[in-house]
C-alpha cells in the first residue's frame, strides 16, 4: 500500500497522477479491474481527492501492481511451458534506439522508440517464468545430487574444477563428458539443457581446444554456471531506456527497466542486460540502472552487464569530447559490478573501416587512464575489442579472432512488446582453423523471427 511502503503520505498531485496513469495504461482488464477503472474515471472528473485518498491501496504501482485486476497472458496453441520453458530466449522490453547506429546496428534498429511493452505485462510474465524457474533450480539440484551417487563428480564444485584441470588428455576429457552426457540422457535435465552435448562417436579433433581447456565450464552440463540459462531484453533496443509513463511508482515515476530486470531476474535464469548507455538528460535510464547495479552487486550467480562502446553512437558522431565524458559518468553508476567481476566493457569496431580499431584502442587507453585515478584500479581485466562479425549479413572474417560469441544471437522464442511471440532458428556454427585452433563462429546471418501467431495480450 502506498502509505506504508513510502512510510508517508503521498501528495494529492501524486495521487491524481497514479489514478490518471491507470486509467490510461493499455494491458487488457479483468471485469474487476474495468469496474475501478471506471470509478475511477468518474472520480477524477469530480476532483473527489477524498475518495482517492481513500481507496488508493486499490490502485496498481509498481510497488503493489494488483495482477489480479488485469487478464492471464494467453498462449495459445503453444502453452505457457512451450513458451516460458527452456527454449524461451528474448522479452523484449521495448522497440527502437535512440543510441541510432546508422549502418553498424547489427539489429537494424530504428532511430526512435516505436513500442513499449506494458509494465503489466512483465508482471504477468515473471509470475509464469518463476513457475518453471522453481521446478528447473530443483532439477538442477537433483542432477548434482545424482551425479554425484552415480560417481561421476565430488561433492562440491571446486573440487570438480580441481577434478577436471587434473585431466591429462583431451580423451580422459571427452571420455568424462561422455558419461556425463549418456547420464543426463536418463534424467529430467535432459528436458532442459541447452548445451551443446557430445557422443561417443565423435572424434576428438571435433572437440575445439578452446572448449577443452578454455571454457569448459561454459558448456558441460555439470557446473550451475553451464546450467544457467541467460534470458535477454534486447533485439533491436538498449533496454535500459525503457519505461512505461502509464504505471507508476508509489514517488509517481514511471515503472522503469529496473523495475522489469527485478521481476524476471532469477539465479537460474538470470538477465543479461547490454547497454550502449544513456545521455546525460535521460534521468530514467540512470535510476533504472542504478537498480540493476544494486540488484546484480554481490550476486556471483548474476548473468552480468556489458556497456557496448563504438563510435557510430548518435552522440559519439555528433560530439566525440562529450561521449567520452558521458561514458565515463556511465563507468562510475556501474562500477559496483567490478568487484563481483560480472561487468564487460566492450569496445566494438569494424574490421573492414579503417581506423575503426584504432580509435577502440585509443579510448579504451582514455578510459583506463581514468578508471586508474578514479578507482585505482585498470580496466584491462573486464574489458576487450570485439569485433562486429554480421553487421548487414557480411561473413565474418578470420583474421579478426579476438571477438567474441555474439550473445545477441540466442535461438528460441521471443516475446515481443506487442505480446506477440515469435521463433527464431538457431544460426549455422562454422569451424575454422585460426592462429593454430578450431575457432567456431557464427558465419551466417542471423536467422529471421517466425511469427508463431501466438500474442498474450
Amino acid at each position: 500500500m502506498l502509505a506504508l511502503t513510502s512510510g508517508k503520505r503521498a501528495s494529492n498531485q501524486v495521487i491524481t497522477k497514479i489514478a490518471r496513469a491507470f486509467t490510461k495504461q493499455t494491458f487488457p482488464l479483468t471485469e474487476e479491474g474495468e469496474s475501478l477503472k471506471r470509478e475511477v474515471i468518474s472520480v477524477l472528473e469530480r476532483e473527489d481527492i477524498a475518495w482517492l485518498r481513500r481507496n488508493m491501496p486499490q490502485l496498481p504501482i509498481v510497488e503493489n501492481p494488483h495482477p489480479e485486476l488485469f487478464s492471464e497472458l494467453d498462449f495459445g496453441h503453444l502453452g505457457e511451458s512451450e513458451v516460458m520453458g527452456h527454449k524461451l530466449s528474448v522479452i523484449q522490453t521495448h522497440q527502437g534506439c535512440y543510441h541510432n547506429c546508422v549502418g553498424f546496428c547489427s539489429a537494424g534498429a530504428t532511430g526512435r522508440i516505436t513500442s513499449k511493452m506494458p509494465f503489466m505485462a512483465y508482471v504477468k510474465l515473471a509470475r509464469c517464468k518463476f513457475r518453471y524457474d522453481r521446478r528447473y533450480a530443483h532439477i538442477c539440484k537433483n542432477w548434482y545430487h545424482h551425479m554425484h551417487k552415480m560417481g561421476l563428480v565430488p561433492k562440491n564444485e571446486s573440487a570438480l574444477e580441481k577434478k577436471i584441470k587434473s585431466m591429462k588428455t583431451v580423451g580422459e576429457f571427452l571420455d568424462f563428458i561422455i558419461q556425463v552426457t549418456r547420464l543426463s540422457d536418463i534424467h529430467p535435465i535432459a528436458d532442459h539443457l541447452r548445451l551443446w552435448q557430445v557422443n561417443d562417436e565423435m572424434e576428438i579433433a571435433d572437440i575445439p581446444w578452446w572448449f577443452v581447456f578454455k571454457e569448459h565450464k561454459r558448456f558441460l552440463p555439470v557446473f550451475f554456471h553451464s546450467l544457467q540459462m541467460e534470458i535477454l531484453t534486447f533485439r533491436d533496443n538498449d533496454p535500459v531506456h525503457y519505461y512505461d509513463p502509464f504505471f507508476l511508482s508509489e514517488d509517481g515515476s514511471p515503472a522503469d527497466f529496473g523495475d522489469a530486470f527485478r521481476m524476471v531476474d532469477t539465479y537460474v535464469r538470470p538477465v543479461f542486460v547490454s547497454t550502449s548507455g544513456w545521455n546525460s538528460a535521460d534521468i530514467i535510464a540512470e535510476q533504472a540502472t542504478r537498480k540493476v547495479v544494486d540488484a546484480m552487486k554481490g550476486d556471483k550467480s548474476s548473468a552480468g552487464l556489458r556497456l557496448s562502446i563504438k563510435r557510430y553512437v548518435s552522440l559519439c558522431r555528433t560530439d566525440p569530447v562529450e561521449y567520452l565524458s558521458n561514458l565515463k559518468r556511465i563507468l562510475k553508476v556501474l562500477w559496483p559490478l567490478v568487484e563481483t567481476d560480472i561487468l564487460q566493457l566492450a569496445f566494438f569496431h569494424d574490421p573492414r573501416i579503417k581506423g575503426d580499431k584504432h580509435w577502440a584502442e585509443e579510448i579504451r587507453k582514455e578510459i583506463d587512464d581514468y578508471a586508474k585515478r578514479e578507482f585505482g584500479q585498470s580496466i584491462a581485466g573486464f574489458s576487450k575489442y570485439s569485433a562486429v562479425s554480421r553487421r548487414r549479413g557480411l561473413a565474418y572474417d578470420p583474421q579478426y579472432s579476438e571477438e567474441d560469441w555474439d550473445p545477441d544471437d540466442k535461438w528460441g522464442y521471443e516475446i515481443r512488446p506487442d505480446g506477440s511471440v515469435t521463433w527464431r532458428d538457431e544460426s549455422v556454427l562454422v569451424g575454422k582453423e585460426t592462429r593454430g585452433k578450431i575457432d567456431y563462429r557464427f558465419e551466417s546471418p542471423m536467422a529471421e523471427p517466425i511469427i508463431t501467431g501466438v500474442k498474450l495480450w
